[in-house]
């Protein structure tokens, strides 16, 4: 992953962690609880194992490219849990001991979200989890569009007449409106 992945996920895993294991939730902690961020929840190939890849992926155009990216996290993953420890940190009571298996699975499962529900903000050249976008349905035919102003701000726009109780839905393709 680039840098910005990187460190977003770093801040992603220590905000989870926090709201998991603190007397004092993180301030995101209502957003992060929706977030799909445990192995059980959402399936995705960064869960899975060597043999499962192998099995699903044997001989397909992505295998290559699917172990190379998640060695690549693998590597993250092992620089972060160095600096993800919320147990060192002298402010922080916990409710509960953190072993380093919470903190792998932390930093993976924000990987897991930034790679599923990240936007790429091109004004300010970083990476954002938007938690009203990340409400939104896909659709190919989407209602809504959005876009960052100079000041990093996210404006979202119908694309055209809402009805009262619609669903909101966006696209990953670029939708000029």
């Amino acid at each position: 992953p680039g840098g910005r992945k990187a460190a977003l996920a770093g801040f992603v895993a220590k905000e989870l962690l926090l709201n998991k294991f603190s007397n004092t939730p993180s301030e995101w902690g209502s957003y992060l609880n929706l977030l799909p961020w445990q192995t059980d929840v959402q399936d995705h190939f960064l869960w899975w194992s060597d043999e499962d890849i192998e099995d699903l992926l044997f001989e397909s155009n992505c295998c290559d490219e699917v172990i190379s990216f998640r060695t690549g996290i693998e590597y993250a993953c092992e620089i972060l849990e160095g600096i993800i420890r919320v147990d060192e940190l002298p402010w922080v009571t916990l409710k509960s001991p953190i072993s380093d298996g919470d903190i792998s699975e932390a930093i993976m499962g924000a990987f897991v979200c930034i790679y599923s529900r990240a936007f790429e903000d091109e004004a300010e050249n970083c990476t954002k989890l938007i938690p009203l976008l990340d409400m939104a349905q896909h659709s190919n035919d989407p209602n809504i569009n959005h876009e960052s102003d100079r000041d990093g701000n996210v404006i979202v726009t119908a694309l055209r007449e809402l009805s009262q109780g619609e669903e909101l839905s966006n696209t990953y393709l670029d939708v000029e409106g």
